[in-house]
């Protein structure tokens, strides 16, 4: 096959993946979606960028090879790599696909990229374009995402907006890929209000990402959400409150055996 040109790190992982990866569902099946984002892993950007090399190699359906090679240059370019990452992206072929899906992960892929590049015009029009062939196609995961990353590059008034898109999108959607937008867009929408010192508005997104949260079942983010909160709710004027979530989540933790250092220090943080 011919693959654009690859560092030899990821050749090498790129093998080892293709025997330890396990078989990804039918690119038509429900459960596609949720089984590419559980291949993305943030923190080893390089063994993601293997492990998607390795499943488009394997890939059978011209579709799924296709959503693993973006998969692939979208972590090029989480190592910097962009040039590799823009080739591998344009080698896809998902930007004249068929499928709307497809289409729209390229679009959203691009202008991830571009906006790693520092192109913010270039990028809002992707991530636009993005999120207009999603929500056409009802592809509600990806529909969600590109919202959250148009509030992430625009100015405030503009963000809230797409804010209130991508949480429109997520919360109505059935699907859980979907849904999960819901706890990722309202926490860092959080995080954009507390910088600009508006702690109680924090405090209420935090709130409705901890509630989401609750139900994916991953308790370290979980935890995280929490002591983000009570930071929040003791900044915004409510101390005690701050106070028995940090309690009860230390005797969680205690009981749990995890660490409690972030909380301890949260709890002596407080006035």
């Amino acid at each position: 096959m011919d693959w654009p040109r690859q560092g030899r790190i990821a050749v090498v992982l790129a093998l080892v993946s293709a025997c330890a990866t396990a078989a990804p569902p039918s690119a038509s099946s429900p459960d596609f979606e949720a089984f590419v984002s559980d291949q993305f892993d943030f923190d080893d950007p390089i063994q993601t960028e293997a492990r998607f090399l390795a499943l488009a190699h394997r890939a059978g359906n011209p579709d799924a090879r296709s959503e693993f090679l973006t998969q692939a240059a979208r972590a090029q370019g989480v190592q910097d790599r962009l040039d590799e990452a823009h080739a591998t992206l344009s080698h896809s072929g998902a930007e004249n696909a068929d499928s709307a899906r497809l289409r729209a992960r390229y679009a959203l892929e691009r202008a991830r990229l571009l906006r790693r590049a520092g192109d913010r015009e270039g990028a809002a029009h992707s991530f636009t374009r993005a999120y207009e062939i999603a929500v056409e196609a009802r592809e509600d995961a990806l529909a969600a995402d590109a919202a959250h990353m148009m509030a992430l590059i625009s100015p405030p008034d503009e963000a809230a907006h797409w804010v209130e898109r991508g949480l429109e999108i997520a919360l109505e959607s059935e699907r859980p890929t979907a849904r999960a937008w819901v706890g990722t867009i309202s926490y860092n929408w959080a995080m954009a209000l507390s910088e600009r010192g508006d702690h109680a508005g924090a405090a209420r997104y935090l709130a409705r990402a901890l509630a989401s949260r609750q139900q994916q079942g991953d308790v370290e983010l979980l935890r995280a959400t929490e002591r983000a909160l009570a930071q929040e709710l003791a900044l915004s004027g409510s101390p005690e409150q701050a106070r028995a979530i940090l309690q009860r989540l230390l005797s969680e933790e205690r009981a749990a055996g995890a660490d409690t250092r972030e909380t301890e220090a949260a709890l002596a943080a407080l006035p």
